[in-house]
């Protein structure tokens, strides 16, 4: 008999450009209820250079319930933009990572 593996967290960056701006939203679905923490980092480069933002906290949700833990908004100058979402445990254990690589 194979022992299946517990439901995986689903943790997931979603964009969607709106009026010449990107807006992104760090989202958590965890398959248990659970808390934690969160670090969702965008970085974006134009001809000025490179723009960094940082955000993080603490989070509790509701298994199977979709959380947005971060929203931010890049502006229309940028040549090109990258994320990443770590999610944490109350541990400090890492329960899912999303990247997005460069877009433009």
């Amino acid at each position: 008999m194979v022992n299946a593996l517990p439901p995986a967290d689903t943790c997931k960056i979603e964009y969607q450009d709106i009026g010449g701006m990107t807006h992104l939203a760090a989202v958590l679905i965890p398959a248990k209820a659970r808390e934690g923490s969160y670090q969702f980092q965008v970085q974006s480069t134009s001809e000025g250079g490179v723009s960094s933002n940082m955000q993080g906290g603490e989070f509790s949700a509701k298994g199977g319930h979709r959380e947005d833990l971060s929203k931010t908004i890049v502006g229309s100058t940028p040549s090109s933009w990258a994320a990443e979402l770590q999610v944490f445990d109350a541990s400090g254990n890492l329960i899912c990572r999303f990247a997005l690589p460069e877009k433009k």
